[in-house]
């Protein structure tokens, strides 16, 4: 999923260690990507959103762009919340 606000986008990528880390590098050698930043890397059990493949949610109407910098530099529970609420889903 990608999220966008203002001029940043915040994407959740799942899937197998190997897989994601060619995807982040084919990411941050895409000139249309700067300040490429890894905001949260754990191995988990089960997707957290399930279901969900690439869709595009715009924050602004929702959310100004400095509530978004804020929750970017918070903890990741805080973080996935946020991205639950977005979505209408629970991310537990």
């Amino acid at each position: 999923m990608l999220i966008y606000s203002g001029r940043v986008f915040i994407q959740v990528l799942e899937g197998a260690s190997r897989d994601l880390d060619r995807l982040l590098e084919v990411i941050k050698q895409d000139y249309r990507h700067t300040n490429v930043t890894v905001i949260h890397d754990q191995p988990i059990e089960r997707r957290r959103y399930p279901g969900w493949s690439m869709k595009l949610f715009e924050t602004e109407s929702r959310y100004d762009s400095q509530a978004v910098h804020s929750i970017l530099s918070a903890d990741e529970d805080r973080l996935f919340e946020f991205i639950g609420n977005l979505i209408g889903q629970s991310s537990d």
